[in-house]
């Protein structure tokens, strides 16, 4: 009798603390501005509360703080001297667990984590930094990416090239395994309006794109022959704006029959909701959006 109490309580904790966990993840940064531009336009609290369905309270909250607030406790930074004997210990070529010993030696005691994201976020700054200029420099930045796309217990992978500035994809192709001349086939169709001293192109670190034998393969030959530049990504980089779009994707495309409905619903919908998802590779890019907006 007592242990059906005790578990029926727990139930009730659990299912308070996921509703709210749930509601303070619902909304989005971009958000914001509806919510205040909703309310400066007078519209109702409770409206706009069963427009993004969640409480009252949450509304009232967004108003005052005009940010959204992440649940769970602030990460610690790494002390700055700290992060840098870490990064200076990872370009010796030391790995995770010896930086730590080495840092445990020195009395300094830090988790394996801590160490691994310090060296992980010194990278995203580096290629952000990287991204960025080269944006700044060329007329024409096209990013190509692979998308996942789960189909009868297998997967379909989505193959789009996408011009970053002026948020338009350019050309994409839907197969069941995908090979590099697929990848060439569909660049040569994107890009024939394009002058290849004018153009630089992202390539994610992804098979089959990534040469797994050598510094070349026959995308990069291809490149090299008509003139085109192009700038590898780390998968670890992109795999933020790929989820982002792959989960939108997903979202909006439901049950489908079959192949040939999928790619309709593609050439339809998809390809809209994907240039306005434009941001997700800007992102990917680490262009902040200032900078953006003196390019444009």
């Amino acid at each position: 009798m007592l242990w059906n109490i005790r578990k029926k309580f727990h139930i009730i904790i659990f299912n308070i603390a996921k509703e709210y966990f749930y509601e303070i993840m619902k909304l989005k940064p971009e958000d914001i501005e509806t919510i205040i531009l909703m309310k400066s336009q007078g519209i109702e609290v409770d409206k706009i509360a069963a427009r993004f369905k969640v409480s009252r309270r949450r509304i009232y909250q967004v108003l005052k703080s005009k940010k959204i607030k992440k649940p769970g406790r602030k990460r610690m930074r790494v002390p700055e001297d700290v992060a840098k004997m870490i990064l200076c210990f990872h370009r010796k070529g030391l790995s995770i667990d010896s930086i730590k010993r080495e840092l445990e030696i020195r009395g300094i005691k830090i988790s394996r984590y801590k160490v691994w994201i310090t060296i992980y976020e010194a990278k995203f700054e580096m290629f952000r930094t990287i991204c960025t200029e080269i944006y700044n420099k060329w007329k024409q930045v096209i990013i190509i990416l692979i998308l996942m796309i789960p189909y009868n217990r297998k997967f379909l992978r989505l193959l789009l090239v996408l011009d970053v500035k002026n948020c338009k994809i350019l050309n994409w192709g839907l197969y069941p395994s995908i090979r590099l001349i697929d990848v060439i086939g569909v660049i040569r169709k994107s890009i024939t309006q394009y002058k290849p001293e004018e153009t630089v192109i992202f390539i994610s670190k992804t098979p089959p794109l990534v040469p797994t034998r050598g510094k070349k393969n026959r995308l990069t030959r291809y490149l090299d022959n008509t003139g085109i530049s192009y700038q590898w990504l780390p998968s670890s980089i992109t795999k933020r704006a790929r989820r982002g779009l792959l989960k939108m994707i997903r979202s909006n495309l439901g049950n489908a029959g079959d192949v040939e409905e999928i790619k309709r619903w593609i050439s339809t919908e998809g390809i809209k909701l994907i240039e306005d998802k434009c941001h997700e590779c800007k992102l990917l890019l680490k262009i902040k959006e200032a900078e953006v907006d003196e390019v444009s």
